[in-house]
């Protein structure tokens, strides 16, 4: 009997052995097949490369930096909101509690404190008129980014899928960033 048509192709693919039981055990964990799993991945790499999140998460310095935020943010969420819920389930979604979301934030700049460089901060050398336009760099570029998100559209066409892309990723969250994030970031 032969099989149905599809639009699947078939690829032969080397890899080293080692990579077998690792996509075994993480197509276990998903539920899937092991072929289900690699073509997700495949699918997820080749998005990210769209998005250009390749950019920021080969660079292993910034992805070590990304990772060790998140890690204490997760950690330090998850143990706020159990204690403030007195449930697992409350502990997973602690993003949505005030308490433990500021917990956090407060476990993201203890890391980001304590990979921060020795010394005190250079200013930009420049006239000081543009020195000026530089001293709220961060909040503004946040200010930017944060309004993106809002919106869903880039505000310039260097941030190409930027916007949609972190939208999306961050769901619900992106609903909390209000109509005046500039002055809020400010």
């Amino acid at each position: 009997m032969a099989r149905p048509k599809t639009d699947n192709i078939d690829i032969k693919l080397r890899a080293p052995a080692d990579l077998l039981p690792q996509l075994q055990q993480a197509a276990a964990r998903r539920g899937v097949s092991v072929n289900a799993e690699v073509v997700a991945r495949l699918k997820q790499s080749l998005e990210a490369d769209q998005r250009g999140d390749d950019v920021l998460f080969t660079n292993p310095i910034l992805r070590g930096i990304a990772r060790s935020v998140a890690t204490a943010m997760n950690e330090t969420g998850r143990m706020a909101a159990f204690h403030v819920t007195g449930t697992v389930e409350g502990s997973l979604a602690w993003y949505d509690e005030a308490y433990a979301y500021s917990q956090a934030r407060e476990a993201a700049d203890a890391v980001l404190g304590a990979l921060a460089p020795k010394g005190k901060p250079l200013q930009p050398k420049a006239p000081r008129s543009v020195a000026a336009a530089f001293e709220n760099l961060g909040r503004g570029f946040a200010s930017g980014m944060l309004e993106e998100i809002r919106t869903g559209k880039p505000l310039t066409s260097r941030t190409g899928e930027r916007a949609a892309s972190l939208r999306s990723d961050l769901g619900h969250l992106a609903d909390r960033i209000s109509d005046s994030v500039r002055e809020k970031v400010k």
